[in-house]
This record gives C-alpha cells, structure tokens and sequence, in this order.
C-alpha cells in the first residue's frame, strides 16, 4: 500500500482511448498497467479495508489513511478516462464499486465483441474460392515446392483462382517475345528405363496415387 514513487508515468496510455463501452478489455488491461506501475493495483483487486477504531494504533490509522489517498487518487484516474456520460453515472462511486459495475455492464459485451470480429476475420479468409479440402491441398503442395526449392513454380488448385502470374498479358493472337511451344505430355513409351522406375515409384501430390506425377494427373 504504498504511495507512487515510480520515476516515469505511464498515464497518457491511458489518454489515447477513453472508456466507451465495447473497448472495456483494453481500457481495463491498460488501468492495471498504470496501476501497477504506480503500485496502486491493490485497490481494484482487493476489499476495501473497514475503517480503523477511535483508539486503533497509529500504524493501522496510517495504514488506512494510505489507502484512503490511493484509493482517492485511482477514482479520479478511472473518472477521468471514461466518457462524460459513464461520468455521470460513476461520479459518487468509489473506485472498487466503480470497477466491480463497469465489469458487470461491459465485460461481456467486450468479449462478445471480440469473438464477433475474430469470428468475421476467419469467416473472410476463407471467403476465397475454395473448399477446405483444396485449401489444405494448396498449402501442402506449396510448401512441398518451397522445400524442394522450386518456390518460383505456379501452383494451381482446381475450382481456384490462385496462381502467380508474371508480365502483362499478351493481345489475342500474338506470341510473347521468347515464349516456348508447350511440350506435349509426356507418355510411358517415351520415357527411358530409369524415368519409367521413377515414374510408377512416384507419387501424384494431387489426386494421391501412385504411377505418375502431377504434371501428368488426368483429374
């Protein structure tokens, strides 16, 4: 229950954002801050003390007199960092009661604020044009790629429209300057004896099956 002697103060995180309402959790985490630095937590967490006897010992009347000036000193501080109208509300509160309401009016609401937007932002990525299953699919091949080193591949999933494009698009019926023929698929005939091992070994990272390579998968 001591008085602040902290060098540095931290009250002006507490100026950047007033009480509203739905901001309860931040303006609250950053109160217990100031409070903690400035050794005053003690008066939110904990019952506020009965006031000593008329003929109380001097070290229980400091005592109280000590909370009195701190508990004094974290009222203002919560009055003067929520709106006017919470003001009005709060104005001949003490600080624990203060606090012990303005939880029972906002925390909920703050939480269920909170699992809105986190419910919003992961509803949004998956707002792409894809299922789960091609999504997870997409992932492991790109990561596969990137451990292979061929992190500069396109990689495509069906029904998407993901895919790493280079360069303006060329108008209809022109060719791009040093542009290639396509190869034509590679079949089994034309493959040498080691290709073929390796071929009928592989695995298609598309469809899952043995016996040819993505490049070649008819799905």
């Amino acid at each position: 229950m001591a008085n602040n002697n902290s060098p540095f103060n931290l009250r002006y995180v507490l100026e950047k954002e007033k009480l509203s309402g739905t901001n309860f959790l931040d303006w609250e985490m950053n109160l217990k801050i100031v409070l903690e630095c400035e050794k005053k937590l003690y008066v939110l967490t904990s019952e506020p003390p009965k006031a000593p006897e008329a003929n109380a010992r001097a070290a229980e009347i400091t005592s109280y007199r000590n909370y009195e000036g701190d508990a004094r000193d974290v009222r203002c501080l919560m009055l003067a960092t929520i709106t006017p109208e919470l003001q009005r509300l709060h104005k001949d509160m003490e600080a624990h009661p203060m606090m012990t309401r303005l939880k029972g009016l906002y925390q909920g609401q703050a939480r269920h604020e909170r699992f809105k937007i986190s419910t919003t932002l992961f509803s949004s990525k998956l707002a792409m044009e894809m299922t789960m299953p091609e999504l997870l699919k997409f992932l492991t091949t790109a990561e596969e790629s990137l451990g292979k080193g061929k992190g500069k591949s396109i990689l495509m999933v069906e029904g998407s429209t993901v895919a790493k494009k280079s360069g303006p698009r060329s108008p209809a019926g022109t060719k791009r300057k040093g542009s290639k023929k396509p190869r034509p698929a590679s079949n089994s005939s034309s493959l040498k004896p080691k290709e073929r091992a390796k071929k009928k070994s592989a695995v298609c990272y598309y469809c899952g099956k043995k016996g040819h390579w993505r490049r070649n998968c008819a799905k």
